[in-house]
């Protein structure tokens, strides 16, 4: 038996389940960062956009932050026709950016 605290080892403390679940995380915040905004821009701009077309095709007016919740319900349906890890990525990163978009 040894008497080494998490001071002397910090990764003796690393949980694997914990760390599977910050990986998600993790993952949709270099998606909704890095590669999504590179390719589509920055989601302001963006989902103003989409909520303009979504609108005017709905006949009512729609926020940025109503598109990023209706991306994130559509990751919840495909989630719930298939287990994808793309599809929970992909929903942490809409309800991020739902949460972002309802402060600005």
């Amino acid at each position: 038996m040894t008497n080494e605290t998490i001071w002397d080892n910090p990764q003796a403390a690393v949980d694997p389940v914990a760390e599977s679940r910050a990986s998600i995380l993790e993952e949709a915040r270099k998606t909704i960062n890095g590669e999504r905004q590179d390719s589509y821009g920055n989601p302001e701009d963006s989902f103003a956009d989409i909520a303009l077309l979504w609108g005017w095709y709905l006949g009512r007016t729609l926020r940025p932050s109503d598109v990023a919740m209706l991306m994130a319900l559509l990751k919840f349906s495909r989630e719930r026709h298939q287990h994808k890890r793309d599809n929970v990525v992909d929903a942490c990163g809409y309800l991020s950016l739902y949460s972002y978009l309802q402060s600005c």
